[in-house]
């Protein structure tokens, strides 16, 4: 057992840590933040190597490891998709602006919404091209 703070007192602290945080963050800084469980255990090298072989403080790491895990998965479903579903942007122009984009628009043959994609979209192909040259210049 790590020789500080052998009392248990940080045992109970990560105990209440494991049952009571439900994310991986609030789990982190209650167990390695400044003030968590673990901030004062292990001052010595040797109380550390005993730390990291303590049975509650690998059952934390596989509890942090498993939010971790958790997490990264619904913020992967929640984005799946996104490109596929289109999104909707409403901008406030000048009546002559909106004019001169339908004409332009009814010219080109596409829809106003089309061009106005384009048009956002373009300074992101140029630049995306750009770097791709560069790239392949400079190996």
């Amino acid at each position: 057992m790590p020789e500080q703070q052998a009392n248990g007192s940080w045992e109970a602290r990560v105990r209440g840590a494991l049952a009571e945080k439900q994310t991986s963050v609030a789990l982190s800084e209650a167990l390695f933040g400044p003030n968590g469980a673990f901030a004062q255990v292990g001052g010595t090298r040797e109380a550390r190597e005993q730390l990291l072989r303590h049975p509650l403080y690998q059952q934390a790491h596989s509890r942090l490891s498993e939010l971790r895990a958790a997490e990264i998965a619904r913020f992967e479903a929640d984005i799946a998709g996104i490109e596929s579903r289109p999104a909707r942007l409403t901008v406030q122009i000048p009546r002559s602006l909106h004019a001169a984009l339908r004409a332009e628009a009814a010219r080109e043959g596409v829809s106003l919404s089309e061009l106005v994609r384009l048009k956002l979209g373009l300074p992101y192909v140029l630049l995306t091209r750009a770097l791709a040259s560069q790239a392949s210049a400079n190996p």
